[in-house]
């Protein structure tokens, strides 16, 4: 189901790089393991217990969907970096909450990445 998921990005990357000549992919954020709420209250909580470790077969459908978007000529956008860092993502980053549930991103992430993401989609987009 992955190959078919990045097939699908890659052809839609390429059909509107036909089209409007300008695109950008965006990496999709890795998520969590735990409920980041369920962790944080829990008794125990701690940050090695309230971080995701992702092993390195997991990541490679973003890493081919990186180098895909690279080979076709149009943007990426690596946001892998904005959540994890060797591999492991944790739930709180600089007293920030990083996602609301498994997959999705809290406001108040969101707002702190603001800047990084404007700079790099301004880069991305000039390709």
């Amino acid at each position: 189901m992955a190959r078919a998921a990045e097939r699908g990005m890659l052809a839609m990357a390429k059909a509107l790089k036909a089209s409007s000549g300008r695109v950008v992919v965006i990496g999709d954020a890795p998520g969590l393991r735990l409920s980041p709420i369920d962790c944080l209250l829990a008794r125990n909580a701690s940050m090695s217990l309230c971080t995701a470790t992702w092993p390195s077969h997991r990541l490679r459908a973003y890493d081919r969907v990186a180098a895909g978007s690279r080979a076709l000529g149009v943007g990426f956008i690596d946001t892998r970096g904005w959540f994890c860092f060797q591999h492991q993502c944790p739930t709180v980053i600089t007293r920030t909450i990083t996602y609301r549930d498994y997959r999705h991103l809290t406001v108040a992430y969101a707002l702190r990445l603001a800047w990084a993401f404007r700079a790099s989609f301004r880069t991305a987009i000039d390709r």
